[in-house]
């Protein structure tokens, strides 16, 4: 009798389970997809050299300045792979941006990166989280190790960053930037 009753309650606990397991699909987000699509084209990237700054240029707008006129500059474009070149551990670019909304960045080299506005305000990231969708179905990523890959969302205004690139083992690198719309 006890064996059948523990039977019957097991039963209705498996039912009862089984009836609320939903399939549940989780898909790569659009932004996610064109950026793996970008980087797939890995032949079309446009060159850009980071620099060192040297000590004699102070303020973080005179370090843009400089940068700009070297080109060591980047933006948003939606087709554009850019190609980063690193010669030494940590490097400056300049990114601009024309829009107010909300840009991710994404990169194929373990990194940190660092983005300050003119006034020397550090940008914090909104995320640099990368779903594990991006990692599942990007082809890039998939042949890749995913953890030399990354992702940082940024909200900023309409102006012109310093970008900071620091790495252990200075290599040229990939960037994709987007905004999400």
């Amino acid at each position: 009798m006890k064996h059948s009753i523990t039977v019957f309650v097991l039963s209705i606990l498996l039912l009862v389970g089984c009836e609320n397991y939903e399939d549940e699909n989780y898909d790569i987000t659009t932004i996610d997809r064109a950026a793996c699509g970008v980087f797939e084209v890995d032949s079309l990237f446009i060159p850009i050299t980071a620099k060192v700054i040297p000590d004699t240029i102070e303020t973080i707008s005179e370090q843009i300045d400089s940068l700009v006129s070297w080109g060591s500059v980047f933006t948003v474009n939606k087709d554009s792979l850019w190609k980063v070149s690193v010669p030494e551990d940590t490097v400056y670019t300049v990114f601009t941006s024309t829009t107010s909304i909300t840009t991710i960045f994404y990169y194929n080299k373990k990194l940190k990166m660092m983005l300050v506005d003119v006034t020397g305000n550090i940008i914090e990231p909104n995320t640099d989280i990368m779903s594990l969708e991006l990692i599942a179905e990007c082809e890039y990523v998939i042949n890749r190790d995913p953890h030399e890959f990354g992702r940082d969302e940024f909200s900023f205004g309409n102006a012109s960053y310093l970008v900071r690139f620091t790495m252990e083992d200075p290599a040229a690198f990939k960037i994709v930037v987007l905004n999400e719309e």
